[in-house]
């Protein structure tokens, strides 16, 4: 796929999947305008920056958007970044997950815009879900409906993109504590969770947010996304030991007894999330816009195992 003439704004061009959906852009043949809050960190070649500032704050997107056939909506506040109790959480996530979105979205239409790309969250769904996420999964869940209006009420194709829990370089969350752990060899009592979890490799949703702005015909509506399979903890535990050419020191433990242990340790909410069954059917992305993830589960672990 090379569109050389055709121009991206992707907003959280420095967050954790922002930064690789510039770089997939760069390598497409794109001009990517990538915005951020604040100086990054990391600036990826080829990429024009700017700041926004808080965009929550309602900036005027007008000049950011001259000339973008496409816009990538990455910017969003994660339950984790969310600070306060009750209302006040949601009202926080809202503000940014539904009025900037709604904000940026219309300022697009209004601009020419051809095609707005929404990132969402497979947990919008239902499952696997924790009570610490649920103001965010609310709000993502509220931005899809209010895009829904501006789909009808513009000419603008708008695509949302649910993934599941997303790996890669510089993850955090679970999946990187659960990496540790098997390196370390630690014994884990996860042999006896029986659950099919779907995961999506960075690199793949980045390829499959590309795939999606470049795709030719007339595009819209919401799809989940992943590395086409779904995997069981214990088998995820396998094969990561598998990579590192370790054995995998599974201890049998009912779920019942794990969940107790878990709220002993403080560490409730994680061990729910981690037991929790939830797949993404990624089919009807793949029908309505074709390709196959570039990079799968085990081609990540045993890369890692080569960089280290």
């Amino acid at each position: 796929m090379r569109v050389p003439t055709e121009r991206v704004l992707v907003t959280g061009a420095d967050g954790f999947v922002g930064r690789h959906v510039c770089r997939r852009f760069v390598e497409a043949g794109w001009a990517v305008l990538g915005t951020r809050r604040a100086g990054p960190s990391e600036l990826s070649e080829g990429v024009e920056y700017r700041s926004t500032g808080d965009i929550a704050a309602l900036p005027d997107w007008r000049p950011l958007l001259q000339g973008v056939a496409v816009v990538v909506h990455t910017a969003g506040r994660a339950y984790d970044r969310a600070t306060g109790a009750g209302e006040q959480v949601l009202e926080a996530c809202r503000r940014v997950n539904v009025e900037a979105t709604v904000h940026l979205a219309r300022s697009a239409a209004a601009s020419g815009v051809r095609r707005f790309i929404h990132v969402g969250s497979l947990l919008v769904e239902g499952a696997g879900a924790t009570p610490r996420h649920r103001p965010y999964v609310m709000s993502k869940r509220e931005a899809e409906e209010a895009l829904a209006g501006v789909s009808l009420a513009t000419r603008m194709d708008i695509v949302i993109l649910r993934p599941p829990l997303v790996y890669g370089p510089g993850v955090a969350a679970n999946f990187a504590l659960l990496l540790d752990a098997v390196r370390r060899g630690c014994p884990l009592p996860l042999a006896s969770v029986d659950n099919r979890r779907s995961f999506i490799f960075v690199d793949n949703l980045a390829d499959a947010i590309a795939t999606a702005a470049g795709h030719p015909a007339p595009l819209a509506g919401t799809f989940a996304i992943s590395d086409g399979e779904t995997v069981a903890v214990p088998e995820l535990v396998r094969r990561i030991a598998r990579a590192l050419g370790r054995e995998p020191r599974l201890l049998p433990c009912p779920r019942v007894l794990l969940r107790i242990l878990g709220a002993i340790a403080g560490q409730g909410e994680r061990v729910s999330s981690l037991c929790a069954a939830h797949g993404a059917d990624d089919s009807p992305y793949r029908r309505a816009i074709g390709g196959s993830p570039p990079c799968t589960l085990d081609q990540w672990f045993a890369a890692r195992v080569r960089e280290r």
